[in-house]
């Protein structure tokens, strides 16, 4: 069995992401973290979410995907179940459960996610069906 490593640790700095989407609802930054091999292995994603927006419902069938809130508030749906959200908080949402972010605020909602392989676009945009 071959081992394999992330080429770098995890330390980035903000400059380093790159903006896959910006509109009137959100600015999504993305970073591909490579391994050795120069395989992607995960994604690390920015989101300032607008206030009164939500994100789109997605779901995401190969890994489970960690939020952090840095700033702002609102809630998360997932599944059936509403998950109020604060600064500094953690939360991890299971693979295959829907999920989506609402702020409920008229500030600006910061939050980073981390998904393990490279799926944060892909999975997300084939399986956004209804909310």
């Amino acid at each position: 069995m071959t081992e394999v490593h992330l080429r770098e640790a995890f330390s980035f700095d903000v400059n380093d992401f790159k903006v896959v989407v910006k509109n009137d609802i959100y600015t999504v930054k993305d970073l591909y973290l490579e391994d050795d091999t120069g395989a992607i292995r995960a994604t690390v994603t920015i989101t300032i979410l607008n206030p009164f927006q939500q994100t789109n419902g997605h779901i995401h069938y190969e890994a489970d995907e960690i939020y952090f809130i840095d700033k702002g508030e609102g809630v998360m749906l997932i599944g059936d179940h509403l998950v109020h959200l604060h600064p500094q908080q953690w939360v991890i949402v299971p693979k295959t459960k829907r999920h989506k972010i609402i702020n409920t605020t008229k500030e600006k909602m910061e939050f980073q996610t981390y998904l393990p392989l490279h799926l944060a676009r892909s999975v997300a945009k084939v399986n956004m069906g209804k909310d």
